[in-house]
C-alpha cells in the first residue's frame, strides 16, 4: 500500500473540510454584523374598552406599537393607509399614558418596549364617513395601520376590516 497517497487523500479532506468550517464561520460573522442594523417593529390593532367607577367607558380603537428589535426606534407617525393615501390621525389618538389628547411624534422605543394609542369608535367613524361621502376612499377598501421611522422606514399591520366597516362602527 502506497501511504503517500492515502496521506495527501486525508490532507486534502482535511483542508475542503476546514475550508467550509471558516465559510460557515464567515456567514454567521456577517449576519451577526447585520443583525443590528435591522430594526423590528411589531403592530398589532385591536379594541378596548375603559373600566370606570360607574360602568364602562367609551369604545376605543388600541394601536400597540413594539420594538421586538435590539436597537432603539425613533417612531415619526402612525397613519392608518388606505391604499393610495394615508390618513393623519394623530388629532384623533389618545396616548392614556401620557394623560393627554393628541398624540406627539416623533417617539424613542428603545429595545422590547411599546406604547399603545387610542382611537374613539365614534370619532374615527366620522372621520371615515366623511371620506366615503367625498368619495375620497372607497367602502370596500381595505384599511392597514402604518408606522413610520426615521429612517424611512414602513412598518404594516393588516386590519380585517374595511373603510365602510369603521364608518359603521359606533362605539
Amino acid at each position: 500500500m502506497d501511504w503517500s497517497v492515502f496521506w495527501n487523500a486525508f490532507g486534502a479532506i482535511g483542508t475542503t473540510i476546514g475550508s467550509l468550517i471558516t465559510a460557515v464561520a464567515v456567514v454567521v460573522a456577517v449576519v451577526q454584523y447585520k443583525q443590528p442594523l435591522i430594526k423590528k417593529v411589531r403592530i398589532t390593532f385591536s379594541t378596548a374598552f375603559p373600566v370606570y367607577d360607574y360602568g364602562l367607558g367609551e369604545s376605543f380603537y388600541c394601536i400597540t406599537v413594539s420594538n421586538t428589535g435590539i436597537r432603539p426606534i425613533i417612531i415619526t407617525n402612525i397613519y392608518l393607509n388606505t391604499g393610495k393615501n394615508n390618513l393623519v390621525i394623530n388629532k384623533l389618538m389618545t396616548d392614556i399614558d401620557h394623560n393627554n389628547l393628541g398624540c406627539h411624534f416623533p417617539r424613542e422605543l428603545s429595545p422590547e418596549s411599546s406604547f399603545a394609542v387610542y382611537i374613539s369608535y365614534s370619532e374615527l367613524s366620522k372621520s371615515f364617513i366623511d371620506l366615503l361621502n367625498r368619495h375620497e376612499i372607497s367602502p370596500y377598501q381595505k384599511i392597514k395601520v402604518l408606522v413610520t421611522d426615521t429612517t424611512s422606514g414602513n412598518h404594516y399591520c393588516k386590519i380585517k376590516t374595511t373603510a365602510e366597516r369603521i364608518a359603521k362602527e359606533k362605539g
